[in-house]
């Protein structure tokens, strides 16, 4: 969206606004075993199982040296639980395993802005216009620090659920769940270069003639 606004004869004034809106990237959710649960013995990557309900996961009391109980499995999994009805994907696939690339980020709005200033005069022949810039790029983050904000989960994998081991039988897992109870709580925030969840301004100068 641009306006000019062009008066006293030698002068114009543009105003543009430029705004970008787009689905956050996918990502997965994992457990963090790496690779421990099929053998693979490698990176972390083994699609999680979204449980239903307590009975579905068999979480582990957390124990430190000493043998002492720091966190028990039924916290572990009020927790655990929080966050799945956190999360708009999770809470919509309990009972089945998370998909890769299953869930989305949250939606990114970015609201750029430029100011052109023209000073303009003819003579031999030809306009020569003088023309000051400034771009503000991420306008919305500099009306307000929660707005404009480019979220991103590093290797658009997330280890939810820590592996353990095995019990007895070999086949059943061990699991601990030391996370958060929000999913926003597991989001980084872009912060560098001019895709930075910050604004920046930049100023400008040109010479033109035709």
């Amino acid at each position: 969206l641009s306006y000019k606004a062009e008066y006293a004869g030698n002068f114009a004034t543009t105003v543009s606004l430029y705004y970008s809106g787009v689905s956050g990237n996918r990502y997965s959710f994992v457990y963090n075993d790496r690779g421990n649960l099929n053998g693979e013995g490698e990176n972390a990557g083994n699609l999680i199982w979204i449980p239903n309900d307590a009975s579905e996961i068999n979480l582990v009391d957390i124990v430190d040296d000493d043998g002492v109980v720091t966190k028990t499995a039924a916290e572990q999994w009020s927790d655990l639980n929080a966050f799945i009805n956190s999360s708009d994907y999770l809470s919509e696939n309990r009972g089945s395993y998370a998909e890769r690339n299953g869930a989305r980020l949250p939606f990114e709005s970015i609201v750029d802005l430029k100011i052109a200033q023209d000073f303009y005069m003819n003579f031999g022949g030809k306009k020569h216009t003088l023309q000051l810039t400034l771009d503000i790029f991420n306008f919305t983050n500099l009306l307000n620090k929660d707005w404009g904000v480019r979220r991103f989960v590093t290797y658009d994998a997330y280890t939810l659920i820590d592996f353990e081991g095995y019990e007895e039988n070999g086949t059943t897992p061990r699991l601990t769940y030391t996370g958060p109870t929000d999913v926003e709580d597991i989001y980084n925030v872009s912060d560098s270069g001019i895709y930075s969840s910050r604004w920046m301004a930049q100023f400008g100068i040109r010479y033109i003639f035709n």
